[in-house]
């Protein structure tokens, strides 16, 4: 089984990239999603947080996100000591999600994340995809979604790894520009993954 790597900066279309590869019978793993489920329920995430931020980062037994969003947002060190806790939790989960799929006989499963290669995904992946839009673009978009201004939008493109770099090194890159179709680009990466595993 082929397990294939989404990602993208904010704004990019890759959420409804994942959707679309969703209807067409892939299976898709959203790191977002699961880490959300994992950092209430997976026992290593609860101790390693509340050992770091104390007990009342948890609020009726669940994370309180914007409390620790405000630390780690003020904090690199912070940030790094929570992507330590939660980002080998959610690999783990991945790759027993990945197991029981695999089990199931699929020819190729997706994981989207915005953080592939600053959590360390990327070396579980065979092949990447990219999604790929102009900067002003994701960042309109992503005002509209997140009610931010610009500014906090722009913020959280220059943390993140440039598309430009993520480009170079993927299999494929799905342009979601006004001048292309999105759905023909996805159909294709498709068909030529449903090959590859085929022919080997």
């Amino acid at each position: 089984m082929l397990i294939v790597g989404l990602t993208g900066g904010i704004g990019s279309g890759k959420t409804t990239i994942g959707k679309a590869f969703a209807t067409l019978g892939v299976s898709v793993y959203n790191c977002d999603a699961e880490a959300h489920r994992l950092t209430d329920t997976d026992p290593d995430i609860v101790s390693g947080l509340t050992s770091l931020f104390g007990a009342d980062i948890y609020v009726d037994g669940r994370l309180d996100r914007k409390r620790l969003a405000s630390i780690i947002f003020a904090d690199s060190e912070a940030l790094a000591a929570v992507n330590a806790i939660i980002h080998p939790v959610v690999r783990r989960d991945f790759a027993q999600w990945c197991r029981r799929h695999e089990a199931q006989g699929e020819q190729w499963v997706l994981c989207e994340t915005a953080i592939l290669f600053e959590s360390g995904m990327d070396r579980l992946m065979d092949k990447i995809i990219v999604a790929s839009l102009p900067v002003e673009t994701r960042i309109e978009r992503a005002m509209i979604r997140d009610a931010a201004n610009r500014e906090q939008i722009a913020a959280r493109i220059r943390a993140q790894v440039s598309n430009e770099d993520i480009e170079r090194r993927a299999d494929f890159v799905i342009s979601s520009d006004d001048r292309h179709f999105v759905l023909p680009q996805i159909i294709e990466i498709d068909k030529q993954l449903k090959y590859k595993q085929q022919a080997e």
